[in-house]
């Protein structure tokens, strides 16, 4: 059996040397082959280049930067050979024991289904250096979504699923990728243990705040659209437009009193609203959401159509991602306008009788 590690880069500089070494270090199962993929995104610096040259074990995949993240790691998904494959991006730290507590869950169900992804507990922290103690890699729990940094995922349900979503380009791939392999019936697991640190932000952390508010805040949208079943949209949509245009409220620093409507009719023209990009980019993934909504549709009614579980089951089981009814702010969320509507939908469901179905 074969196991094909996917390592993205872009412009990782010496996380990217360190990442590298550590999935050197991985020590294989029994019985398993590893296959070494180096998915370089137009870095431009030959650092990839001069990786590969030291390795030739390593499989070096050049990638434009068009595709960003997903696309770059479906594109090498298909190229790979394993039964499994490991997604790990470039600011991650392993463990040489993080593939072997990952993929006994594998293991243990043999060819009859299984987990669809199988992820490790992650720490932010490597202020102790690149080697440390795993501590006991034998607990398992279910989560929604495996870690971003680093997930080893069976090839049949991650292809069966659909891939990571091309049109996502970076952020919430995990939560997207997870949601639907649930859906069909392949739980994620996270194994317990230290195996897996980080080094810093990864491919996101290149991008300004506005991009990052942008495509964190489109691709949450997307996520709805796409997987949740109508009762549970309509639960957890409202939450996510008060939480985008909070941000957007906030981020403008408006003063309510200056626009009632009673004193705008003698205004004039001296009430212009300047917009930062970071306020605005709440309202610009909305607009890509609009404009994105035909093909959202189609691709909704493919997931739907493949669907096993249903949201109620899901979420008896793990977390829900984006919290119920606005429970867990985001990035740059309002507390008190989450709060005055957390208030509304406790008062409506009060009113109707114990609360809407969905999560």
């Amino acid at each position: 059996m074969k196991v094909s590690i996917i390592v993205f880069n872009y412009n990782g500089g010496t996380r990217l040397e360190n990442c590298l070494a550590a999935v050197r270090a991985l020590r294989a199962p029994e019985g398993v082959e590893l296959e070494r993929l180096l998915v370089d995104v137009d870095s431009g610096s030959g650092l990839a280049e001069r990786m590969k040259d030291a390795d030739p074990g390593l499989r070096l995949l050049s990638m434009p930067v068009r595709l960003g993240l997903t696309e770059s790691l479906n594109q090498a998904a298909r190229a790979s050979a394993g039964r499994h494959l490991a997604f790990v991006q470039y600011q991650q730290v392993l463990h040489p024991a993080w593939l072997a507590a990952c993929f006994e869950p594998f293991r243990e169900a043999g060819d009859g289904g299984g987990p669809g992804a199988v992820c490790a507990r992650g720490d932010d922290d490597l202020a102790g250096g690149l080697v440390w103690e795993a501590g006991d890699t034998s607990g398992r729990t279910e989560r929604l979504s495996p870690a971003a940094g680093a997930m080893l995922v069976d090839r049949e349900a991650f292809f069966e699923c659909g891939e990571f979503d091309g049109d996502y380009y970076i952020a919430e791939e995990n939560v997207d990728l997870g949601f639907r392999l649930w859906q069909q019936g392949r739980p994620v697991l996270q194994v317990s243990g230290d195996l897996a640190r980080t080094s810093g932000p990864g491919a996101i952390g290149h991008y300004g705040e506005a991009e990052q508010r942008f495509f964190r805040a489109r691709n949450r949208l997307f996520t709805v659209i796409k997987n949740y079943e109508l009762e549970s949209i309509y639960r957890i949509l409202p939450a996510l437009l008060v939480e985008l245009f909070g941000e957007v409220w906030r981020g403008a620093d408006l003063d309510p009193e200056r626009y009632r409507f009673h004193r705008l009719a003698s205004a004039g023209t001296g009430n212009e609203v300047k917009v930062s990009p970071e306020a605005a980019a709440g309202l610009l993934a909305l607009d890509d959401l609009l404009g994105s909504f035909d093909r959202l549709r189609s691709t909704r009614r493919s997931v739907q159509a493949a669907r096993r579980r249903s949201d109620r089951e899901i979420f008896s089981r793990v977390a829900h991602p984006y919290g119920a009814a606005g429970d867990t702010p985001g990035h740059g969320a309002d507390p008190e306008l989450l709060a005055r509507f957390r208030r509304l939908m406790a008062a409506l469901e009060a009113e109707e009788g114990g609360g809407a179905d969905g999560p």
